[in-house]
C-alpha cells in the first residue's frame, strides 16, 4: 500500500499528538487501546525499513499476540499492537521472521494454502489471478518454509485456499469449502491448530452468506478485516479492525497509521474549520515537494 493523500492529514494529527491524547484518555478510563496492523509482501529494498518499523514498535508499543488480545492480557498505559501478515510470501522467511525473532515479537501469518509450494509458472498465475497483483512479488513459500514459521512460535492463520473474495461467494457451502479446506491443509503442514482467519481483500460481508457463522462452524476463534480502527472490549471477534500498512512506507507514516491517527482524520472530516486546515496543510506540503 502506497502513500495516500490523506496521509498528510494523518501525519499532521500524529505530530499534534492526537494518538497520544487518545491513549491517555483511554488509560484514564481504564480502557486499553488495541490496534492490529497488516503487512503483505516485503519487497526488495524495504527490508531495512521494515526492521526500523519493528524496532519502533518494540520501543513505543506493547506488541502482543492475538491470543493475548482475546484473553485481555493488555497494557492500560501503552498502545497494544498485534502484528499480522497476509497471503504467504517468501519475504516472510527472508526478512520478517528473522527480524521478529531477534526482537522477540509475536505475529500471525495468514496463509492461502493454494499459494504454498507452487512452481514458478503457477506462482505467477496465482499472483495475477488470485491475489490480483500485477507487479512482481518475492514469490511464495514452500511447505518447509511454512513449517519453519510454525515451529518458530508464530501463529499461522487461514486466508481461504485460493484467496477468494468471500463477499462474492453465493452459498455457505462454497464459502465453507474454501475456508475449511484451507484450514485443514495448513494444519496438516504445520502440525498444530489454525485458530485465526483473515478475509481476503478485506471482504467480510456477504448479503447471501453469514460468514461469521461459517467461520465459527469451521472452528476459527477470531477473524480480522481491513477496516481501520481500535478494537475495544465489545468488538465482535470475527470482525476485528485492522490497519493496512506497508514495509516501504516512511516510518513516520507507518507510526501515524499504527497509532490510529487516521481515526482522527475520519472524525474531523465533518468539521469544516479543521477540514479546511488539513486540506491547506496537505496542499502546502505537496507544493513544497
Amino acid at each position: 500500500m502506497a502513500f495516500r493523500k490523506q496521509d498528510w492529514a494523518v501525519l499532521l494529527l500524529y505530530r499534534l499528538g492526537y494518538p497520544r491524547v487518545r491513549l491517555l484518555l483511554n488509560g484514564l478510563k481504564k480502557t486499553p487501546s488495541v490496534r492490529i496492523v497488516a503487512f503483505h509482501d516485503i519487497p526488495p529494498g524495504s527490508e531495512e525499513g521494515f526492521a526500523v518499523k519493528m524496532k519502533f514498535l518494540k520501543t513505543e508499543a506493547n506488541v502482543i499476540s492475538l491470543a493475548d488480545y482475546l484473553h485481555s492480557k493488555l497494557s492500560a498505559r501503552r498502545l497494544n499492537v498485534v502484528l499480522t501478515f497476509d497471503d504467504g510470501y517468501k519475504s516472510w522467511i527472508r526478512t520478517a521472521a528473522p527480524v521478529l525473532r531477534e526482537l522477540q515479537l509475536p505475529a500471525v501469518f495468514f496463509v492461502s494454502s493454494g499459494f504454498v509450494g507452487l512452481s514458478e509458472a503457477d506462482e505467477q498465475m496465482f499472483v495475477q489471478s488470485n491475489l490480483k497483483i500485477a507487479s512482481k512479488t518475492t514469490g511464495s513459500m514452500s511447505k518447509q518454509d511454512l513449517q519453519f514459521l510454525g515451529n518458530s512460535g508464530f501463529d499461522i492463520g487461514g486466508h481461504t485456499q485460493n484467496h477468494v473474495n468471500l463477499g462474492c461467494v453465493r452459498t455457505p457451502t462454497e464459502a465453507m469449502r474454501e475456508i475449511a479446506d484451507d484450514k485443514n491443509q495448513l494444519e496438516a503442514i504445520v502440525g498444530k491448530e489454525v485458530k485465526y482467519f483473515a478475509y481476503p481483500f478485506g471482504a467480510c460481508r456477504n448479503p447471501s452468506v453469514d460468514l461469521e457463522n461459517v467461520l465459527a462452524r469451521a472452528g476459527f476463534r477470531a477473524s480480522v478485516t481491513t477496516e481501520g480502527g481500535q478494537n475495544g472490549p465489545g468488538q465482535p471477534r470475527h470482525f476485528l479492525n485492522r490497519e493496512l500498512t506497508h514495509a516501504a512506507l516512511p516510518t513516520a507514516v507507518f507510526a501515524a497509521r499504527a497509532f490510529g491517527a487516521y481515526d482522527g482524520v475520519k472524525t474531523v472530516r465533518g468539521l469544516p474549520v479543521l477540514r479546511s486546515l488539513l486540506q491547506r496543510d496537505a496542499s502546502d506540503a505537496i507544493a513544497a515537494n
